[in-house]
């Protein structure tokens, strides 16, 4: 199994608490034949089975290396636990006799992370989890139906995002983006139509146009010249579900020439930062 995009940071965090967990606090040298998807395999995957199990026996009075790991500090950890988790769970065979202990050991941790502080990567990385359960048709197993309600709510791009207007509340420009991927996979999950993900997309697309200038960085303000590594990585995050919807908004019949014009903005952003987007929509 590779991991992909938003989940490298998810999946670090988790390697970090898996280590811990595993009784190792040094970085390990990595072999340099291996893949990231090797080690991944061979180091990520069997820790996160530990921390799984530690998660259930432990609850939130789980801790590393004598620090509580549920202190408040980390607003995304419900989300970056579970979609760490997820990457696991999907790597057993559905014929593995473990795979019904692990996701009721899921459905715990679940429910006990579920009225957590999980704030906009969060929300977006745990609704990311959910949908991957959901496509696997894993979910009902791995998710019981009270905790799933509670999710419904909390997993929400509204959070930060006025629904009246779609101004973001208190958040740089960047985060339209992250609302833009809550929203999207809410429509998948059947939590709600397209029309606010349409809505906050076409906010990207004209903060694009308007501050990103030739090579279409984003600027994380209103024209105030202020940006960050993630003004670079915005273009990526952009571009999968852009290709992913191409063939869906063809089939409309509607807007297609102004998703190609977003689709070349959004490549030269990812040449000028030596990232390639496929110009053929693929499944990602």
């Amino acid at each position: 199994m590779q991991l992909r995009g938003s989940r490298l940071l998810a999946a670090s965090t988790l390697l970090v608490i898996a280590q811990a967990v595993a009784g190792t606090t040094a970085t390990p040298a990595p072999p340099g034949h291996e893949s990231y998807n090797e080690v991944v395999q061979s180091k990520l995957q069997p820790q996160a089975e530990r921390l799984l199990l530690r998660l259930v026996q432990e609850g939130h009075g789980l801790t590393m290396d004598g620090v509580p790991v549920f202190d408040g500090r980390d607003k995304f950890l419900p989300g970056k636990i579970a979609v760490g988790l997820v990457d696991f769970l999907l790597s057993v065979s559905k014929g593995d006799p473990r795979l019904p202990e692990y996701l009721r050991a899921f459905r715990r941790v679940a429910a006990l992370t579920a009225d957590d502080t999980n704030d906009s990567w969060g929300a977006y990385y745990y609704i990311l989890a959910l949908n991957d359960l959901r496509k696997a048709g894993l979910l009902k197993d791995a998710v019981d139906p009270l905790t799933l309600a509670k999710l419904r709510v909390r997993l929400d791009w509204r959070m930060f995002v006025d629904a009246d207007d779609y101004v973001l509340i208190d958040h740089p420009n960047n985060y339209y983006c992250v609302a833009f991927g809550i929203a999207r996979l809410r429509a998948q999950m059947g939590w709600e139509d397209r029309a606010a993900s349409e809505k906050l997309f076409a906010r990207i697309a004209a903060h694009y146009r308007q501050y990103s200038g030739d090579y279409g960085f984003a600027d994380e303000t209103d024209g105030e010249g202020r940006f960050d590594r993630y003004s670079v990585l915005l273009a990526g995050e952009v571009a999968r579900p852009l290709h992913r919807d191409r063939r869906q908004t063809a089939r409309r019949g509607a807007g297609l020439a102004a998703q190609v014009r977003r689709r070349d903005a959004v490549q030269n952003a990812c040449e000028r930062g030596r990232f390639r987007v496929w110009t053929q929509p693929r499944s990602l």
